[in-house]
């Protein structure tokens, strides 16, 4: 009569190996790095006539496959479908998003960004000063802001009494914008840049309120007792940052869009 050895746990050996692969080790097995890419977020994800991905965020994301001897693969998400598409094993990792605590709950975040970006204003009024945070704190306002995306985090700190009003697209907000429906769209800085030059009959403007509120983007990936992709991701993410391969990225997709460094607000510094 056969019987099955088990270890300490209560299982078979080959269960026990299994369990024991490194977060590592298994993207390393599939030889494969599944990162998120988002429909209609130019120019951080950009996808060509050809289906290929590019954009400052893609190119980024491709660039950490490579340092660690992966193929990327792109794997279309939403900015609120991206943490639970890690902790469901559809994706690897998630790039560009910046770290909340209510996210932090269920995934792991590098400890350096890929960049600062800051929380910003697309306006197309010109009748009220929003140049800082606490002008907005009326419940005559009406704030858009994208579902699943942290813009509001200012607006929350501080105008809590301003109405706010959720997208699940960027372009959806806008044009509630535009049709004057609400009176501001929360964005990050290169999102509103993009925005306010791309689209010529919005007549928008970008406001970077006062007190500055730096909005770091990071890159997520699911949560593991075993720390060694993070750990792996997190050290070329320093090495891309420190070299100024996400800066020079970054400057290179905003100049296709016609936005140059003299775009920026004189209060924000990328």
């Amino acid at each position: 009569m056969g019987f099955l050895v088990f270890g300490a746990a209560g299982c078979t050996r080959s269960e026990a190996a299994a369990s024991n692969d490194s977060s590592l080790t298994k993207v390393q097995s599939a030889k494969k790095l599944r990162y998120g890419v988002i429909v209609g977020e130019e120019p951080g994800f950009i996808r060509g006539a050809d289906g290929e991905w590019h954009g400052y965020l893609a190119d980024t994301a491709q660039e950490i496959a490579k340092e660690l001897g992966l193929e990327p693969v792109a794997v279309e998400t939403t900015w609120g479908n991206m943490a639970l598409d890690l902790k469901t094993d559809k994706i690897d990792l998630a790039i560009g998003a910046q770290p909340t605590g209510k996210r932090s709950l269920v995934v792991d975040y590098t400890t350096h960004p890929i960049y600062t970006n800051y929380f910003s204003l697309i306006v197309t009024s010109s009748t009220r000063d929003m140049s800082r945070w606490s002008q907005l704190n009326s419940k005559d306002v009406k704030i858009g802001a994208q579902t699943g995306d942290s813009t509001l985090q200012p607006i929350q700190r501080f105008a809590p009494t301003a109405q706010t009003v959720m997208f699940d697209s960027r372009d959806k907000g806008l044009l509630a914008l535009q049709a004057g429906r609400t009176d501001a769209q929360a964005n990050t800085l290169l999102n509103s840049l993009m925005a306010a030059k791309s689209r010529k009959d919005l007549r928008a403007r970008v406001v970077v309120p006062e007190p500055l509120v730096a909005a770091p983007s990071a890159v997520m990936v699911a949560r593991n007792a075993d720390q060694s992709l993070l750990h792996a991701v997190d050290a070329v993410v320093w090495n891309l940052n420190a070299s100024g391969f996400v800066r020079a990225s970054i400057v290179k997709y905003l100049a296709e869009y016609g936005i140059t460094e003299a775009d920026l607000p004189q209060n924000a510094v990328l």
